[in-house]
């Protein structure tokens, strides 16, 4: 009789969960016209812009966002590799592939992989990210990538689906973008790691400014 009751109950919240989320994503949805991500600055505390890098026509159009940025920015650090992808709406957002899955594809073979989070200044949440050291050739780089809403920042791409549904309810805008540093690793795995959360502490910021 428990059990019976403990499986209505959770097909009835299925059920309200699947209907809220109808709701939400059938509603009119505030679609925001941010300027150009190459207006974001090209300086970020000690790291500055060396230059851009265009995607190839097949890969943008896998991709599909609605506007991206790859960028290379050096320090006396080292140098690193930024690539963003921004989707107005999560409806088309689909295609921003998670490099656990596109990498390997392309030869990358993963040596670790895990969750990371790192301050980005005073009285700010924490920015959740997933750490990613790979390896191709005998050649070693550090991925450090997430999502990034109008209000946080999220590491798991699941949890990018329920943010979907929520914002859809409350702020009827679900834009986001896919962010991606690359560092590849000239001393040790450790030392990229800091680079590119160095340089992610810099830039996210920044990037939180263009969702306003």
């Amino acid at each position: 009789m428990i059990r019976s009751r403990v499986l209505l109950a959770g097909g009835l919240a299925v059920l309200v969960f699947q209907g809220v989320a109808t709701l939400a994503l059938t509603r009119s949805e505030y679609l925001p016209i941010p300027p150009p991500l190459t207006s974001l600055p090209e300086t970020a505390e000690a790291w500055s812009h060396r230059g851009d890098t265009e995607i190839d026509e097949q890969s943008l159009k896998m991709l599909g966002p609605d506007d991206y940025l790859s960028r290379t920015y050096a320090s006396s650090e080292g140098q690193i590799n930024l690539f963003v992808a921004y989707y107005k709406t999560r409806h088309r957002a689909r295609n921003a592939h998670d490099p656990k899955v596109c990498l390997p594809g392309s030869g990358w073979n993963s040596l670790e992989s895990r969750m990371i989070d790192f301050p980005v200044r005073d009285g700010a949440a924490p920015v959740s990210a997933n750490y990613y050291l790979v390896e191709k050739n005998n050649v070693q780089a550090v991925v450090v990538y997430w999502y990034q809403t109008y209000k946080a920042t999220v590491a798991q791409e699941s949890m990018v689906h329920l943010n979907r549904v929520l914002q859809s309810l409350r702020d009827k805008r679900t834009d986001v973008a896919f962010v991606r540093i690359v560092v590849p690793v000239m001393t040790s795995a450790p030392a990229a790691r800091d680079q590119a959360i160095s340089f992610a502490r810099s830039f996210q910021p920044q990037l939180m400014q263009y969702f306003q």
